[in-house]
């Protein structure tokens, strides 16, 4: 049996929190999760190895005491981003036969980078009045960079900012709706995930189904658009 196996089956109910996390942040990007899953079984359980005059000694865990509990996702991806990152010069600079001298964690930037994205557009839809009797809007509009993800992300506490890398490939297309009164933009109150010509996910605030009024925008959107709303999407 191999090692990582018989690591969950020894910490099973640890592992069953991991994959409640996973169900409860279903915006995480899919080929993030595999990630994740090293980075959390090297700091909690893998032993940390020194060498001293040949000999291979090893020392607790970096985070023996990691836990799910209270982790924020986006902190999270980030912090797996960043071993994965470390981990790969480090492969590179053995590769070579000489590990640079002055690289450091902290050096560690995620670069921001754009992408031209669907040839669908984005629109407003008026939703009823406000007390004035100014109309509320709802615009959609395509997010068409890695920063414009994660202020998303952050804003709306789901894991949207994972989606940079398939977006940048073409492979999914990232919408947001904003709230409007007064022409001025006063909430955003969902994500909307593209694929192709079907609409595969739409997450309010902490991954919760949106208001009425906003899915009454996004169906409509989506008629506008020639887009399918599939089953799963709510």
């Amino acid at each position: 049996m191999r090692e990582r196996d018989a690591n969950i089956l020894r910490h099973e109910e640890f592992w069953l929190t991991v994959m409640k996390f996973f169900i409860d942040n279903t915006m995480i990007e899919p080929t993030k999760i595999a990630e994740i899953i090293d980075y959390i079984y090297h700091v909690k359980f893998e032993p940390r190895q020194t060498r001293v005059d040949g000999i291979t000694i090893n020392h607790p865990p970096e985070h023996p005491n990691f836990s799910m509990k209270g982790r924020n996702p986006q902190t999270l991806i980030d912090q797996s981003d960043e071993w994965h990152y470390y981990k790969e010069r480090i492969a590179q600079a053995n590769r070579r036969l000489a590990v640079g001298p002055n690289y450091s964690r902290a050096n560690y930037v995620v670069a921001n980078f754009t992408w031209k994205g669907y040839l669908i557009k984005n629109k407003t839809y008026t939703k009823g009045k406000a007390q004035d009797g100014t109309p509320i809007q709802y615009k959609i509009i395509q997010l068409l960079s890695s920063h414009d993800l994660r202020d998303e992300g952050n804003y709306m506490h789901h894991c949207v900012g994972s989606y940079a890398t398939m977006c940048s490939a073409g492979k999914c297309a990232i919408f947001s709706v904003r709230y409007y009164e007064h022409n001025r933009e006063k909430d955003t109150t969902a994500t909307i995930e593209v694929r192709e010509e079907r609409i595969v996910q739409v997450r309010g605030k902490y991954n919760r189904k949106p208001d009425d009024k906003t899915l009454s925008a996004i169906r409509e959107w989506a008629n506008d658009e020639y887009l399918t709303v599939t089953t799963t999407a709510l």
